[in-house]
């Protein structure tokens, strides 16, 4: 969970000067412009960005390819709800140290066409103190199979779906399954981040 990131906009991040940044997050109070509802989970908490992400190597992230197309974007680590009432950082200011906060210097490869939907990135230096994540190179996930996603739904603070399941694995193209169907909960702010295969371990 440590090596996934929320995905912002570069002006959504700014420098202290003094070794951490400030993020420029709001409360989760309303939804396309109605408020929400006063027993709604997560009602509250800060939100910032726009998607999710996750770390592969050890200055290399993955997020969806209609997330991020050319650097720029940052990516901040540790965007975790720390309490009850503690969001992330330094509560109300949001300050987190420089050590979670990387920038997209490079798109090695992107995609977003003929159903594949990825952006692999090369970030501003390596990220310090989280473990790149093994993804599955050959074959595909069976029906059946449990699933762990996790990410940054509605650009809340990191949240950990471990209910998933493989619905459906026969989506095919020329090189064989490119989409299988689960049922994760996923939302807005999803969008690139990590679904593990509980048995083999890796991200599918």
């Amino acid at each position: 969970a440590q090596s996934g990131a929320v995905v912002l906009d570069a002006t959504e991040v700014v420098n202290n000067g003094n070794g951490t940044y400030t993020l420029n997050a709001a409360r989760w109070n309303s939804q396309g412009g109605a408020p929400l509802c006063v027993d709604e989970p997560f009602r509250g908490q800060f939100t910032v960005g726009f998607c999710s992400g996750f770390l592969v190597g050890q200055d290399i992230a993955v997020t969806a390819g209609h997330c991020v197309s050319s650097p720029g974007d940052a990516f901040v680590f540790g965007f975790d709800q720390l309490g009850a009432g503690t969001g992330p950082g330094a509560d109300p200011n949001l300050i987190v140290p420089a050590e979670n906060v990387y920038f997209v210097t490079q798109v090695i490869n992107q995609a977003l066409a003929g159903g594949l939907d990825h952006s692999v990135v090369r970030l501003d230096r390596p990220v310090v103190g989280r473990t790149p994540l093994p993804v599955r190179r050959t074959g595909g996930p069976a029906v059946g199979e449990p699933l762990v996603m996790i990410g940054h739904p509605t650009v809340l603070p990191k949240k950990i779906d471990a209910g998933g399941q493989v619905r459906q694995a026969d989506g095919t193209g020329a090189g064989g399954i490119n989409y299988f169907t689960a049922n994760v909960d996923a939302y807005g702010g999803n969008s690139g981040s990590m679904v593990i295969n509980a048995t083999p371990g890796v991200i599918e």
